[in-house]
């Protein structure tokens, strides 16, 4: 792993407010949600809780989401298994600042990006929650939407600090809807602490009102807030148990760990008791997706996880981008991760790339094997990820995206277009699964193993009971 830094940024937000023409968010929304006149109405709010959607997955040729492009790059390119191309023009300098880190400052245009979506995204949930906190108790229980309304907002600005807080550490915490962008330059930052707090308080309350199951892809269920609520948690514990930070970076506690938790009775737990404290609420609401919702939640084949069958039984909370529409609006995430190749037969812009991308010639077979084949590969999720990268043509026959040295290269091919539609996908449909069931499934086993550690048992087989199914959606 890359050594870890803070990003500190100095820039401002912008207060944008619009829509996302995307699945359930076709419709144009109220452009400027501030205003007074507005919220007359259930309807009017639910118009306005889509243009927080909007900051998820984004819409038209500059107004990218956060799943869309900054946050796949910042998660990628950050790291030690993949390095960003250095040939693919200007428009990509900002990814491969973030892959060396040698220029990474306020003026690259993914930290910019990333900063201004999230806190656009911010202001116009808080707009929406405060809003209906102000709403009488009997409109209220004439008209429950309401608070499902804020139940959604509250956990989308809940998963925007979250990101946040793992980029730039301590961030300002805005409770408030503001009118202007120049708010944020008198505002400090609040420490990590304080950060994590907002967002666990926004998630208990959220998990009160949100649906249980919806029928609209991309929006926000109970268990899109348990499952996040599990993944904080276990962030939280897993950075004060494992986590090192230099002094100079704490920036006198804004960035620092070091907090402890109190008890029923307001008094403060140990360090190693805080810890548990963490373990054991990342297991619990872990527990409550896998055991209420889990049941036949696995997909029978790992490519059934992936584009053309999105939006699965095991999807808790996704970037769903748009397909059908114009390919101006869909979203970069596919075409980011596509492997080499026309765009127009499936492949992508060649952007992100794993390190060391040769792989034998036994697993450049096609999948499944042919009559013909000399080796393959028992492992389908190798196969789908980075096997032979091709694409299904209109007569049935099934030809290479690649050259013939090309489609030997390890790529980064689970998010490709396995049929492409009839646009050219520089922007793709393919969707950005944000939270899966596989992953909250890691979670408890990991939360339980910790707290079996701190128990002295050793790893149990309540830790490893969600593992078994694992190498098939993983």
């Amino acid at each position: 792993m890359k050594k870890l830094i803070y990003i500190i940024p100095t820039i401002i937000f912008s207060t944008i407010f619009s829509s996302c023409e995307i699945s359930f968010l076709d419709s144009v929304s109220y452009s400027d949600i501030t205003k007074d006149v507005y919220y007359s109405s259930v309807s009017e709010y639910e118009t306005a809780l889509v243009g927080c959607y909007y900051y998820i997955s984004g819409r038209g040729p500059s107004k990218d989401g956060n799943y869309a492009s900054g946050l796949p790059i910042a998660g990628q390119a950050g790291t030690d298994e993949t390095y960003i191309a250095v040939n693919k023009g200007v428009s990509f300098e900002a990814a491969t600042q973030f892959d060396n880190y040698s220029t990474l400052n306020t003026n690259n245009l993914i930290c910019q990006e990333i900063w201004l979506n999230h806190y656009a995204g911010i202001n116009a949930a808080n707009e929406i929650i405060n809003r209906i906190d102000k709403i009488d108790s009997v409109r209220l229980s004439g008209t429950p939407r309401y608070l499902g309304i804020r139940a959604e907002a509250q956990f989308l600005e809940a998963l925007w600090y979250f990101n946040l807080v793992r980029i730039y550490g301590g961030v300002p915490i805005m409770t408030q809807a503001s009118n202007s962008s120049m708010d944020l330059y008198t505002m400090k930052r609040d420490s990590i602490e304080k950060v994590y707090s907002r967002i666990i308080n926004l998630l208990d309350s959220a998990i009160l009102y949100l649906p249980t199951t919806t029928t609209e892809y991309g929006r926000a269920t109970v268990y899109s807030g348990y499952g996040l609520l599990s993944k904080v948690a276990l962030h939280i514990a897993s950075s004060m148990n494992l986590l090192t930070i230099p002094d100079e970076v704490k920036l006198g506690g804004i960035n620092s760990y070091d907090w402890v938790q109190k008890d029923i009775n307001g008094i403060d737990l140990s360090k190693t008791e805080t810890i548990k404290y963490y373990y054991q609420m990342a297991r619990n609401n872990a527990l409550n997706v896998l055991t209420h919702f889990a049941p036949n939640y696995l997909m029978p084949n790992f490519s059934d996880c992936f584009y053309p069958h999105e939006s699965s039984r095991e999807i808790l909370f996704e970037g769903v981008m748009s397909i059908g529409l114009s390919q101006e609006q869909g979203g970069w995430f596919g075409s980011l991760f596509g492997p080499r190749g026309q765009s127009s037969y499936g492949g992508g812009q060649h952007v992100i790339m794993p390190i060391l991308p040769i792989v034998l010639d036994h697993f450049t077979f096609s999948y499944p094997p042919t009559t013909t084949s000399t080796y393959s590969s028992l492992d389908s999720r190798f196969m789908w990820t980075i096997g032979t990268f091709q694409y299904n043509k209109p007569n049935g026959s099934v030809s290479n995206i690649g050259t013939a040295s090309a489609y030997k290269l390890f790529e980064i091919a689970k998010f490709r277009l396995d049929a492409p539609p009839g646009y050219n996908q520089d922007r793709t449909p393919v969707n950005n699964p944000i939270l899966r069931v596989s992953d909250i499934c890691l979670v408890y086993a990991e939360a339980q193993a910790e707290l079996d550690n701190f128990d002295g048992f050793g790893i149990t087989n309540e830790a490893l009971t969600h593992l078994a199914a694992l190498p098939l959606i993983s």
